[in-house]
């Protein structure tokens, strides 16, 4: 978004400034795509002027209350102070008539951008995710609403009444497609395994699978290589990714090709028309060295500096995750979502640089958020290809809406009619459609 005039410059006054402000002054001016300043003196006429914090007199564009939370460092309960009786739920909530905006926006954003929950609460499920139902989102059912990309064109609207300056209305979408590879393939080099496995499928009964085993023994078919596919279908989405995991170690990271030159060459050949980012393994998440030699294989393999993460499992923790990857020298992680919901984990569809509690500065790393999996609609939600529709359509038009990024994640192996993906070839073609 951004203004007509690019002279203008949005001015915060406020009676302090900390670390946690200008955090939000550098969320707005990327937004908004203008300078943010941060005043305690009374800012010059002719700009947009936010006052932040006491009703002081003056000419200002807006003014809206302040709970303390920007001005305080490290974590303590925090209450949030919920109201659910406007269009969106807000957060932090202060009455105060003299003021434009009865809640404090401001903490609201820092709130659910910096994730400052999952530092405050700390249950975890069995493989030691955060769990989702700890969440505001959640809890006050907005986890399906991008709800800080809302509540900021509810304000670009009061700005707009009360000045001449016009934000862009510009209502699309830009859509995400990433890929995680974590079994590349699901018989190739498994000759002996393959033989085992078809007459287990035999004495099971499982017909199915029988013939995705003879299939392959017969003609070299491997359900998991949907890669021609996937070429195909994202040709016309070159921001899409593909997340490659490096590592061997059972029971939850089997790549087996690793080092072998069938894996060398399909990394090498995706490389060629798409992004391509790590999926550091399941037990790497607090632990550089790992990361860093996972990357490392992947960046030999490919020529190029790899930048972009994912963790497996959606495995991460605050904040030693982030940390962990900022200390391998990754600068984008894609893992902002929950496995078990679809919807807006940080309450954003657009991406956004993390804020370090711990440390109380803002980082350079930057936060994609995924709102959607292949395996949530299957195995969490219990849904269907065609139902799983309905659960898109009302997606794609809740992010029109904030002109945000509809970016989602599938798996290679989420095709295959042996493994329980028969139909949701549709599904994932459903969503790249505009």
């Amino acid at each position: 978004m951004s203004y007509n005039k690019s002279s203008m410059k949005v001015v915060i006054w406020s009676h302090f400034i900390s670390p946690r402000l200008e955090y939000i002054a550098q969320w707005l001016e990327n937004r908004w795509s203008m300078p943010v300043i941060i005043n305690q003196e009374l800012p010059a006429q002719g700009n947009i002027i936010i006052n932040y914090g006491p009703n002081h007199r003056g000419e200002f564009t807006l003014s809206m209350p302040d709970c303390g939370l920007l001005s305080q460092t490290g974590i303590s309960s925090t209450d949030i102070k919920p109201d659910l009786t406007d269009t969106y739920t807000k957060l932090f909530h202060i009455k105060d008539k003299e003021l434009d905006i009865d809640f404090d926006f401001f903490s609201m954003v820092f709130y659910l951008l910096s994730r400052y929950e999952e530092y405050e609460f700390h249950e975890t499920d069995e493989h030691g995710r955060w769990i989702s139902s700890q969440s505001a989102a959640v809890k006050h059912g907005f986890i399906q609403e991008p709800i800080l990309d809302l509540w900021l064109i509810y304000i670009e609207g009061l700005i707009e009444s009360k000045t001449k300056h016009r934000f862009d209305r510009s209502r699309d979408i830009k859509y995400v497609p990433t890929i995680d590879i974590d079994i590349p393939y699901a018989y190739k080099n498994k000759e002996w395994r393959n033989l085992a496995g078809l007459a287990r499928d035999f004495i099971r009964g499982d017909q199915t699978k029988v013939n995705a085993r003879l299939s392959y023994l017969r003609n070299r078919s491997d359900p998991y290589d949907t890669y021609d596919y996937l070429l195909k279908c994202l040709k016309s989405f070159p921001e899409s990714t593909f997340f490659f995991l490096c590592n061997y170690q059972k029971p939850y990271d089997e790549n087996h090709l690793i080092g072998t030159d069938e894996f060398n060459q399909l990394v090498k050949r995706i490389t060629q028309s798409h992004h391509i980012g790590i999926h550091p393994s399941y037990s790497s998440n607090s632990t550089t060295s790992t990361i860093t030699e996972e990357t490392q294989i992947l960046a030999l393999i490919t020529g190029q500096h790899i930048t972009r993460s994912r963790q497996h499992f959606l495995k991460m923790s605050m904040p030693q995750t982030y940390q962990t990857l900022i200390a391998a020298g990754l600068t984008e992680d894609h893992s902002m979502i929950y496995a078990d919901r679809i919807g807006f984990r940080a309450s954003t569809c657009h991406p956004f640089l993390w804020y370090d509690l711990s440390q109380e500065k803002t980082t350079d790393l930057t936060i994609h958020s995924p709102c959607l999996m292949d395996v949530t609609l299957k195995n969490y939600l219990n849904l269907n290809p065609e139902e799983s529709l309905i659960v898109i359509d009302k997606l794609k038009k809740t992010i029109a809406n904030v002109n945000g990024t509809l970016e989602f994640i599938w798996h290679n192996s989420s095709f295959s009619a042996a493994h329980g993906w028969d139909g949701w070839q549709k599904t994932f073609e459903y969503l790249l459609k505009a």
